[in-house]
């Protein structure tokens, strides 16, 4: 067990979605393929599992207990931009959720 303190907020939480949702795939991607150690992909897409550091410019994953192993590099490739798809459409449903319920906070730019 590693722990560290990265700083920013977590994604599913009203700190954490301060990004348009034009400006979180690029971010989500490359946290889909932070782990390029080939054939090892995240298996447990969700936004609690991310958090938004945006003074660094990134979006870090949390919670690695499940993986798969052993991915060609095409399925690699397939499950890091379905991966990223899916949790861009999860945060666009969670952004209009916290802007109905009043509790959406001011947008911010990612540092890149």
């Amino acid at each position: 067990m590693i722990l560290s303190d990265i700083g920013g907020a977590c994604v599913a939480s009203p700190e954490g979605v301060v990004l348009d949702e034009k400006d979180i795939y690029q971010p989500l991607y490359k946290a889909t393929t932070s782990l390029i150690d080939p054939g090892v992909s995240r298996d447990d897409s969700n936004l609690d599992n991310l958090h938004l550091v945006a003074e660094d410019g990134k979006i870090m994953m949390v919670d690695l207990e499940r993986v798969d192993m052993d991915l060609s590099e095409d399925n690699f490739a397939f499950a890091a931009q379905s991966k990223a798809n899916f949790l861009s459409r999860q945060y666009r449903s969670h952004l209009r959720t916290l802007e109905y319920d009043g509790v959406l906070l001011p947008k911010r730019l990612l540092k890149v």
